[in-house]
């Protein structure tokens, strides 16, 4: 085996220098794209340079050859050795744009000489302000250092920031510490978490695309300021997340419902009150919308408003219901998205009573028609087979079928059903259903099913 191995990277090693370079400049595109994907966790793999560097010294020569193979650095503790390596690739990759991944967990105890070391490491980081492209900033210590983070170099070429703490049981998503960024007029994509912002959000307005901070509302207040008193026609905006909705009377409800107007995904996620914000949401280009959290009576009054005000969202295409309470939750009471959404060919429901959505599923009273007829891919956790059968039966009888189906079986055994469901539907996709608990429920929501969207900016 060990001869196999020496004789295989032999051959490669004859391979013309530019068709290695090009090999190696391909997995760096893919790192280059697993970084800007990445929102909340940090980017932990090593970067292929990490290990191309080590093989031979061929390749090495060749590594140190390609200054676009030095412009991925992750960063997973505050060692010397850490910052040395910073330095290397930030000397390497020349003068080229840089995406940094700081992912680095540390006693959450007020510890002075590790509040130092992480702070000494931010500062060389941001000293290389005027070259990062991306930054993702992952750590669980921001609650022990001084409530703030100034990084008041200019970043001109900054598209995509994710400043976040790591989430675990116990730790309030509420930001205590505040990040002072300075001038970043190509930003494009801000996720944060625990933590707030300061910036001048009159320049990040005009091109900002992507804003995930659902717990900090007065970021999204701020922005919708800004962009209504700088008189921009068309907003950039296309994906937001809301958890904490921010005041939406007056002229500020205004600004926030022409500042979202542009939005193609929407996730709002254990509002408790919906209050204006319904009557704001005229998004003709949405395509996406994820509502998860949500007592039954809420998820109605939802309904109920973009229903007074006639709204229709003729461009949605997905629709995700995520860990909807129990309630007096009716089929009546959804009917109404039939009209708002006509256009949904995929549909998403997880931990949400079962008995309204197969009401949907099923054809219409009024013209044997189900609501969605577009409807094709189907996921549902967890669900009775013995009742979802039927409903894809009368949809299929209905000129409506199913292409694809994801469930996890409510029952144990259900021999019967699943095998019809596999004659009828051509995708047919069945997981065991997970025992989670409240906190994990509650999380998932936030997190894993909540985003299941990456842009590439």
């Amino acid at each position: 085996m060990a001869s196999d191995a020496v004789t295989s990277l032999q051959g490669f090693g004859a391979l013309p220098t530019e068709l290695i370079q090009l090999i190696f400049c391909f997995a760096q595109a893919l790192t280059v794209a697993d970084f800007r994907k990445q929102r909340h966790g940090g980017y932990r793999a090593p970067t292929p340079v990490s290990a191309i560097q080590h093989v031979c010294k061929l390749w090495y020569n060749i590594a140190r050859s390609i200054p676009e193979l030095w412009t991925c650095i992750t960063i997973l503790n505050c060692s010397n050795q850490s910052m040395e390596m910073l330095g290397v690739f930030a000397e390497r990759s020349e003068d080229l744009p840089l995406h940094v991944s700081f992912s680095v967990s540390l006693p959450t105890l007020n510890h002075t000489q590790e509040n130092l070391a992480i702070q000494d490491a931010l500062d060389k980081i941001f000293s290389l302000a005027h070259r990062l492209r991306t930054l993702h900033i992952v750590t669980n210590n921001f609650v022990a250092m001084d409530g703030t983070i100034h990084c008041h170099s200019s970043a001109p070429l900054l598209k995509t920031l994710c400043i976040s703490m790591s989430y675990s049981e116990g730790v309030a998503v509420t930001p205590s510490t505040t990040f002072h960024l300075g001038p970043t007029p190509s930003i494009k994509s801000v996720a944060l978490r625990g933590i707030d912002l300061e910036a001048d959000f009159a320049s990040v307005v005009e091109r900002l695309e992507v804003l995930d901070a659902p717990y900090i509302p007065n970021i999204v207040s701020r922005l919708a300021e800004s962009f209504w008193s700088s008189h921009e026609v068309t907003p950039s905006l296309r994906y937001l997340t809301l958890v904490r909705l921010p005041g939406l009377a007056g002229q500020l409800g205004v600004a926030f419902g022409a500042y979202i107007s542009s939005l193609t995904s929407l996730v709002l996620n254990d509002i408790r009150d919906f209050g204006h914000l319904p009557n704001l949401l005229h998004c003709p280009h949405l395509e996406n919308l994820s509502l998860g959290g949500l007592q039954y009576d809420v998820l109605r009054s939802f309904v109920q408003s973009i229903r007074n005000s006639s709204i229709i969202f003729p461009s949605l295409r997905a629709f995700t219901l995520l860990n909807i309470e129990s309630g007096t939750f009716k089929f009546r009471d959804l009917r109404y998205l039939g009209t708002a959404f006509p256009s949904i060919d995929s549909l998403i429901v997880s931990n949400v009573a079962s008995g309204p959505i197969m009401d949907v599923l099923y054809a219409d009273g009024e013209d044997q028609r189900p609501l969605w007829p577009k409807l094709r891919s189907l996921t549902f956790y967890p669900v009775d087979l013995t009742d979802l059968c039927p409903a894809i039966s009368r949809r299929s009888d209905a000129g409506c079928p199913l292409t694809m189906l994801d469930i996890a079986p409510l029952r144990r055994t259900d021999i019967k059903s699943l095998p019809w469901l596999q004659e009828h539907v051509p995708i047919v996709k069945c997981g065991p259903r997970k025992r989670r608990s409240q906190v994990e429920k509650r999380r998932d929501g936030v997190h894993a099913l909540l985003f299941p969207l990456n842009f590439s900016l």
